[in-house]
C-alpha cells in the first residue's frame, strides 16, 4: 500500500467508513466507485476483505481505531491472536528472565505485540517496509510502546 495513503485510511473519515460499510460487497465497491474520499477503492476493498477476517483472528485489533491492515497473504500468514496468547503463555512459563526478546520474522508482529506483555523489550524485525510502517503504526494504536522496530 502506498504510503500517501496510510495516513487516509487511519484518519477518521475513512475509519467511519470502514466501519459503516464493513459488509458491503467489497467487488460492488471497486466496480462502482473509483475511489472514496481520494483513496482507490481497491484499496478500501483490501481493508473492507481485512477487517472482516480479523473480526475472529484478531480481535484486539478489530476493536481498535485507527488499525491499518496488510494485503490479504500478510494476514492469513499471522498468528491468531489466541495463537499468540497461548505462546506467550508458553513462554512466561519457560523462561525465567524477560529483559528482552527479537521477533526474526515479525510480520504483521502479532507475536511481537504480545511478546511486548512479556518482557521488558522486544525487537521487532522485518524486511517488507510497507510492512514494516503498517505494523509500526499498528503498535501505536494498540499501546505498545515497549516494542523497538527495525526495518532490515
Amino acid at each position: 500500500m502506498p504510503t500517501s495513503y496510510r495516513s487516509q485510511i487511519a484518519g477518521p473519515a475513512l475509519q467511519k467508513y470502514l466501519h459503516d460499510h464493513e459488509d458491503d460487497d467489497v467487488r460492488a465497491l471497486v466496480l462502482k466507485q473509483k475511489e472514496i474520499n481520494g483513496v482507490p477503492s481497491s484499496v478500501i476493498a483490501i481493508q473492507l476483505s481485512a477487517r472482516r477476517k480479523a473480526k475472529s483472528k484478531l480481535p484486539s485489533w478489530y476493536k481498535t481505531n485507527a488499525i491499518i491492515y496488510p494485503p490479504a497473504t500478510n494476514l492469513e500468514q499471522c498468528s491468531s491472536e489466541a495463537t499468540a496468547i497461548f505462546k506467550t503463555h508458553i513462554i512466561n512459563t519457560l523462561v525465567s528472565t524477560k529483559k528482552s526478546a527479537a521477533d526474526l520474522t515479525g510480520g504483521f508482529g502479532v507475536d511481537t505485540f504480545y511478546l511486548s506483555s512479556v518482557f521488558e523489550r522486544v525487537h521487532y524485525v522485518e524486511r517488507d517496509a510497507d510492512l514494516f510502517e503498517i505494523t509500526r503504526h499498528n503498535h501505536e494504536q494498540l499501546g505498545a510502546s515497549d516494542i523497538i522496530h527495525h526495518c532490515l
